[in-house]
């Protein structure tokens, strides 16, 4: 009896340390700084695709001209500037097929036209309007249907729509004057946000030819920033009295509160296939940190990366099928934020066999302990 309790006691301890390593843990690559800049500037992450190429936009310290970027194969590459917007230059998307979206801003002047671009085979060019001179272009599948937003003419409305073949469609409001295409799924389905008859924000799914309102958590504000091939969407809503946020995972025509890690606010920023959400949340009296949504549980990416970096994520943007995560935060004693590649680190193949071990010797223990195969100087 004494060895079946230790090998049960064996069993046990190597099941629970397997369970323990079940949960990802990452390995972090810092992507770099944009060419034109140096060591000092800002990077944002903004999307990712499955090959593991990163689009984003970098900064100089205490300026809001942005240059928009191409991280792949351990390298970034610099976008150039939309013809006749040369201010500021943003990558926003990016599908399977390598092609990128995004804007360009023609000057620092308030209200000055905004450009809708999408690049490709190394030329940037500029998307159509619905007569207005503001537009932009937030997503792309990979049936190059692109998801955004144009005002009309005299820009006196704006409202979401889809590109495609090089026509626009308008896919109207919930009511109000203006609304924004934030992401677009392999469906064609689109998701952002909406100005509703009663002058609220309201997250919406366009779908089968209508825009349905997705609601908030009480408050008069809610926003949808992505959405997945299962008609899965993501993004944050208010509570009642309009003084906190929460994520949101709208389902099944139901949107779930995934909560916060004790602050105030949380924003899903995307969502893969798997289900698996990331964004950010705060920590109470705290900044906000990165999270991992999956199976019902929100993670700090903080604590599934190592310490020893001396690194806060404060927010991930995007994550993909195979788990890969783009992410940005700032070093100990840094003011610059980074954008960072998070890679599962897979489950060590010598944990498993260990498993596996103490599965067979529970196995072989159970045997030995079957009426009949009592054998002479076994002992129990």
């Amino acid at each position: 009896m004494k060895s079946m309790r230790i090998i049960l006691l064996f069993a046990v301890c190597i099941l629970a340390c397997g369970m323990a390593q079940a949960a990802n843990h990452y390995s972090v690559t810092d992507i770099g700084w944009h060419p034109l800049y140096d060591t000092t500037a800002n990077t944002l992450p903004n999307g990712i695709n499955e090959n593991g190429q990163i689009v984003g936009t970098s900064n100089r310290p205490a300026s809001a001209d942005r240059r928009a970027f191409l991280f792949s194969n351990g390298a970034m590459t610099n976008l150039g500037m939309l013809p006749g917007y040369p201010y500021s230059c943003t990558a926003m998307a990016i599908n399977d097929n390598g092609v990128v979206v995004g804007y360009g801003i023609k000057s620092s002047t308030t209200g000055d036209p905004v450009r809708g671009f999408i690049y490709q085979n190394g030329s940037m060019e500029a998307l159509g309007t619905l007569g207005g001179t503001i537009a932009d272009a937030m997503d792309i599948n990979n049936s190059n249907q692109i998801a955004g937003s144009s005002s009309i003419a005299n820009d006196t409305e704006t409202h979401a729509v889809i590109y495609e073949n090089g026509a626009l469609r308008d896919l109207g409001t919930l009511g109000g004057k203006h609304s924004y295409g934030y992401a677009i799924n392999n469906r064609g389905e689109v998701v952002g946000y909406s100005r509703t008859s009663i002058s609220e924000t309201h997250a919406f799914l366009f779908r089968d030819g209508s825009m349905v309102d997705l609601g908030t958590f009480g408050g008069n504000l809610s926003l949808a920033k992505s959405i997945n091939d299962r008609g899965e969407a993501v993004g944050f809503a208010y509570l009642a009295g309009n003084a906190s946020y929460h994520s949101f995972l709208y389902s099944n025509w139901t949107m779930t509160d995934l909560g916060t890690f004790g602050g105030t606010y949380s924003g899903a920023n995307d969502i893969n296939e798997k289900g698996q959400v990331v964004g950010y949340s705060q920590v109470p009296g705290s900044i906000a940190h990165a999270f991992l949504y999956d199976n019902g549980v929100m993670m700090d990416l903080n604590n599934l990366i190592d310490p020893a970096l001396g690194l806060t994520l404060h927010g991930a943007n995007a994550i993909t099928e195979t788990g890969l995560i783009v992410a940005y935060g700032k070093f100990a004693g840094k003011n610059n934020n980074h954008a960072f590649l998070l890679t599962p680190i897979p489950e060590s193949s010598t944990l498993v066999l260990l498993v596996v071990g103490a599965v067979s010797l529970l196995a072989y223990a159970w045997r030995r302990r079957r009426p009949g195969l009592y054998r002479p100087g076994d002992v129990f």
